[in-house]
Formats: C-alpha cells, structure tokens, sequence
C-alpha cells in the first residue's frame, strides 16, 4: 500500500515539472520536432521554412524575433500579386518585383475579336470601371500573380554569434547598416568606418527563417 501511494506521489510530481514553463531556453534549445503541432493552436497549419519549432515555445522564441527582421521583405517575393486591381488581404509583391510584372487587363465587348488584348479583366474589375459595356476593348489595371522561387535570402538561416556589423560615418552608402550615435561618437565622419558586431553574451537566436509571412526565431542559444 505504501508503495502504491509512494509510485502515485513521483508520477503527480513528474506531470507537474513536465507542466512548468522555463524562464530561459536553455543552451542549444529548440522545440522537439514531434510537438510542432499543437491541436488548441488556430495557427497549426502554418507553414515554417525552418523546423523543430513547437507551438507551445513560440512565446519563449518570439522574444528573439527582432533578431530576424531582414526577413521581413520575404513574404513579398516568390508567390505574390502586383496591379491596383488586386483584392484587399492579397499578398502584393514588392516595387522591384511589380516594375518587371504587367498587370494589365482589357474590359468591352470589342476584346471578344481582338484576341490580341489578353487577359480579360473579372467581371466585376470591368464593372468597376464601367466599362463592362463598352463596345472596344479597353485596358485596365488589374492584378497580375507572380509565382516565382523567393530569394535565397529568404531560406532557414544559420546566425552569426555576434551582433551585426554597422558602419559609421557620413560617406557611407545607403545600403550600408548604420551604427548608433554611442558606437560612432569620435569617429571621423567623413571616413567610412567598419564596426564589427561584439560577441553575444546572452541568449541569441541562431536560426531564422519564416513562419508563414512572419520572421520568426527558431532556435536559441545561450552563451
């Protein structure tokens, strides 16, 4: 009897530590890859491009997200929209992509003859503009979809373990990521100084990558 009541105590206390949430991850921590999928999350069918990330860890992650901004731009290459016909909530492409992508449509009656003039507008575009009953074939701006490969950029990515290099100095070109005024002050301005990024010394994320349109930390590591 009492080593029943002894076995019941070690299972309850078992659960109860399984159940407790750590303050930090712990050094080289990523969620196990069978628990990717938790049935309460409204977010389970999200695709990651990274894995092993576990939907009851992603408030512990997503501390580090900020970490993995230059990942932001990503959800407007590869499968996008360009034209000011597209739909409201339709991913839209970014400017460099859409200056190459021709989002015209024709709408009218006229455009049945002249097979020249591809694609039609939707009905409803061509309603918009009325010009669903026009009798030529007129051009419209519609929405054209890209389907391209995103750029390499845009993959899981394994991150240094320092800070990002910046650059200081009035010279520098636009491209080139600025340092604060702390990290610049008595520097020469009209010089264009390299500021190597310092070691991390606490927690980092280590892999970035994309979880559906959203960057996203995927693995920490703790010095």
């Amino acid at each position: 009897m009492r080593l029943i009541i002894t076995c019941a105590f070690v299972a309850v206390a078992a659960i109860t530590l399984a159940a407790c949430g750590e303050e930090e991850p712990k050094s080289g921590t990523t969620a196990d890859a069978g628990a990717d999928v938790d049935a309460g999350s409204s977010d389970k069918d999200v695709i990651s491009s990274c894995k092993g990330v576990a939907q009851e860890h992603r408030r512990r992650f997503s501390q580090y997200d900020h970490q993995c901004s230059f990942l932001q731009g990503c959800a407007a290459s590869g499968k996008c929209s360009c034209g000011k016909g597209c739909s409201a909530g339709t991913q839209l492409c970014n400017d460099d992509i859409c200056k190459a992508t021709d989002a015209t449509c024709y709408c009218g009656f006229g455009c049945q003859k002249d097979t020249s003039k591809r694609p039609l507008c939707p009905e409803y575009l061509c309603k918009q503009h009325k010009k669903d009953e026009i009798s030529g074939c007129e051009p419209v701006q519609g929405c054209a979809y890209v389907d391209s490969p995103q750029d390499d950029t845009c993959k899981c990515t394994a991150m240094p373990d320092h800070e990002p290099t910046c650059w200081c100095g009035d010279t520098c070109s636009n491209t080139k990521a600025k340092c604060s005024p702390a990290l610049c002050f008595g520097k020469d301005p009209s010089t264009c100084i390299v500021v190597p990024g310092k070691k991390y010394d606490n927690c980092y994320c280590a892999t970035c990558g994309l979880k559906g349109a959203k960057a996203a930390c995927f693995f920490v590591l703790c010095p």
